[in-house]
């Protein structure tokens, strides 16, 4: 991605999660990915580990939702 196409992205996820962090519980992760790329993560389980910038693994969570285009709940413990 150029630089400022990155920067646009960055702008975009930052919205989103200003809006959902009212309605996703603090323990609940949330990644966004642009182009099968990671553009933000937050965790909120130890065991899941993601960069920015890290490729959508195939067979993922984020793949599954990537090629559905269906949210998806996975619960961790």
């Amino acid at each position: 991605m150029n630089n400022e196409l990155n920067s646009f992205v960055k702008d975009i996820s930052q919205q989103y999660i200003f809006m959902l962090k009212d309605w996703i519980p603090a323990d609940s992760s949330i990644a966004i990915a642009v182009e099968h790329s990671y553009v933000y993560f937050h965790s909120g389980h130890q065991s899941i580990h993601l960069e920015i910038g890290q490729q959508v693994l195939p067979g993922s969570i984020a793949d599954q939702v990537l090629q559905t285009q269906k949210k998806n709940r996975c619960y961790f413990r």
